[in-house]
């Protein structure tokens, strides 16, 4: 898989240069900015350094140089790459660490419709917003992210969230779709039911199992969660013909899943919808889709 580097504010454009000098596509002096044409998307890539601080700059011939290359290609959509976002973020310290002149950069890419992107780092976050035209964002960090805190001039931290990326797909029809994602070894995956809109008042049987959707409104009395999941396993006990069944819950807009054992089901006290979902999930011989939206 070909990978394009741009610089960021930890980085020195002449070591950079040196360690991708095979590939080709950096220019051999000069700032790091680049065009690759191999693409039904052209990548045009711009470089916000400035050496030794942490926020970053377009000067005029940076900027220059971008007007000139989206105008070799007009009808041809374009990803615009750089490190520092040219947006305000409301994470104030690193706002002010950004992009100096963005409002020069706005100017350049408003003529210029076919920029279907503006791919940016920096912030240790996914964060996006309209821009000149087009769209901007960050990608996660590929190691620790930044706290998400917007209170004013609160103290940059560090959380140790899963690594992300992002994942840019090109459809002809549709243009530009993202992805953000993350990196790890997580459970699953996990067989996903949708629920119609009629099951929530009714009780269907197929097979060999029965159907429960009970509506759950806390704090209404006997439609309690917790008397809502006794009166449900009432039901399940007196359903002796049939040795499983899925209970489902909706609580609220959210909806709990579980597969239970019908033989042996649990009463709960609690008055919460968590304790309703404990009481489920304790009597699961198998969880399946045990949550959604």
């Amino acid at each position: 898989m070909p990978v394009f580097v741009i610089p960021g504010n930890h980085d020195a454009r002449e070591p950079l240069r040196a360690a991708f000098a095979g590939d080709g596509y950096l220019p051999a002096d000069g700032f790091l900015q680049f065009a690759i044409e191999d693409y039904p998307v052209r990548l045009v890539a711009l470089d916000t350094l400035i050496p030794g601080e942490g926020g970053g700059l377009l000067c005029a011939e940076r900027l220059a140089w971008l007007d000139r290359a989206l105008a070799l290609a007009p009808t041809r959509p374009v990803l615009l790459m750089m490190h520092h976002p040219p947006f305000l973020t409301g994470i104030q310290r690193m706002d002010r660490a950004g992009l100096q002149n963005s409002e020069e950069l706005a100017a350049v890419v408003a003529r210029h419709p076919q920029v279907e992107r503006i791919l940016c780092g920096h912030l240790h976050r996914a964060i996006d917003r309209r821009f000149a035209g087009t769209v901007a964002g960050t990608a996660p960090s590929t190691a620790h992210q930044l706290r998400l805190n917007l209170t004013s001039e609160a103290p940059l931290r560090f959380m140790f969230e899963p690594p992300g990326y992002q994942l840019h797909v090109w459809c002809k029809d549709s243009s530009l779709v993202t992805h953000t994602a993350v990196f790890g070894e997580w459970s699953g995956p996990i067989r996903y039911t949708r629920l119609r809109s009629a099951d929530r008042t009714s009780r269907r049987s197929t097979d060999s199992r029965i159907v429960f959707c009970v509506e759950v409104n806390p704090g209404c009395g006997s439609n309690s969660p917790a008397s809502t999941t006794n009166a449900l396993c009432d039901r399940l006990s007196s359903a002796n013909s049939r040795r499983r069944a899925r209970a489902i819950i909706i609580d609220g807009d959210d909806i709990f899943a579980d597969e239970l054992n019908i033989a042996a089901p649990s009463r709960v006290a609690g008055p919460t919808a968590s304790a309703s979902r404990a009481a489920l999930t304790r009597a699961a011989e198998s969880s399946t889709p045990g949550y959604m939206r």
